[in-house]
């Protein structure tokens, strides 16, 4: 089946986790549900799962109740990945690939201590269960029921001109795994979410972007040329207008008056210092990126600090000098 999922896991606070079931590559949330500590029979707190898969392990079975045994493919992290669970998907016909802790794996010395150089790989097969030691940078262990130990061209090529190849299992992990990060950034870039005394005010609106986005996925497979931005504005001015509030979207004019000013444009679950192209520049056709955003422009346009942020604020048809 050429559908799959992808778990992921979502710190809000101190005092609440979410985890959270997403579809490849489009972003799109399938399930979630936030732990709230022991309460058997509901946060994968049961003593049976929890025996079986472990504390982690136990998640899955919740999040992917409606998936399983649909010939689904699952890639988890490795907060998630061991044998047990792995062979608990497999005979519910879902197959399951994950980046693996060496800790919690159950794997023989001679494997996971033989010297191994850089860009090297070693593996071993146990029936449908391959576990994979790679040494890049770092050693990185996989386990998967989906890939044999071979090697694909990735399409890219290094500074010679040679193909990029890569093992399967590392090339496909990349690319599926893309869902949890686009979610990330696509909630981050226009994130309504304050700060809050009560970490339960900060969840609910966190659910509330969720399913925004997840409509505006879903028309988008009907509407590609509304943008995110857009689509939320618009939405949020139909709710107004269904309790009788009349009140309309902001207008893009709305850069020329008030007061604005320059922010550090805030770190996202990815990136610490992340970085906007300047809307100026690029409106000149030069690619620069910037630290900084409008923190009063409902889009949060990146704009360089001077002078593209006083060019966008003051003339109507701003261009880069």
């Amino acid at each position: 089946m050429e559908e799959k999922s992808v778990i992921q896991t979502v710190h809000s606070n101190e005092e609440g986790t979410i985890w959270n079931t997403d579809v490849c590559n489009s972003g799109y949330l399938w399930n979630s549900f936030v732990y709230l500590g022991k309460e058997p029979s509901r946060n994968g707190d049961d003593p049976q799962p929890v025996r079986r898969l472990g504390k982690s392990g136990a998640v899955i079975p919740r999040l992917m109740e409606t998936l399983l045994n649909k010939g689904y493919r699952l890639y988890v992290d490795n907060w998630y990945t061991s044998q047990e669970l792995f062979t608990y998907l497999h005979e519910n016909s879902t197959a399951a690939c994950g980046t693996a802790r060496k800790n919690r794996i159950k794997l023989p010395r001679a494997f996971t201590e033989a010297p191994l150089a850089k860009g090297e790989h070693s593996f071993r097969r146990n029936g449908d269960l391959l576990a994979v030691r790679f040494n890049e940078k770092k050693e990185i262990y996989f386990l998967s029921t989906i890939h044999k130990a071979n090697m694909v061209n990735t399409g890219s090529r290094d500074r010679q001109g040679n193909q990029i190849r890569k093992l399967q299992v590392i090339h496909d992990y990349n690319r599926y795994m893309g869902g949890v990060d686009r979610n990330d950034e696509m909630i981050a870039n226009y994130n309504s979410v304050q700060k809050s005394m009560k970490w339960t005010k900060k969840v609910a609106f966190h659910f509330i972007e969720e399913a925004l986005l997840n409509s505006f996925l879903l028309k988008k497979k009907f509407d590609i040329t509304k943008r995110f931005l857009k689509f939320k504005l618009e939405a949020i001015s139909s709710l107004l207008a269904a309790a009788g509030t009349d009140v309309a979207a902001p207008a893009a004019t709305d850069r020329l008056s008030r007061c604005h000013f320059p922010e550090l444009i805030p770190p996202t679950p990815m990136k610490q210092n992340p970085q906007k192209r300047c809307v100026v520049c690029t409106q000149s056709k030069r690619r620069k990126e910037s630290i900084y955003q409008c923190g009063d422009c409902p889009e949060k346009s990146g704009l360089c600090a001077a002078p593209c942020f006083q060019l966008f604020h003051t003339q109507p048809n701003f261009n880069s000098p």
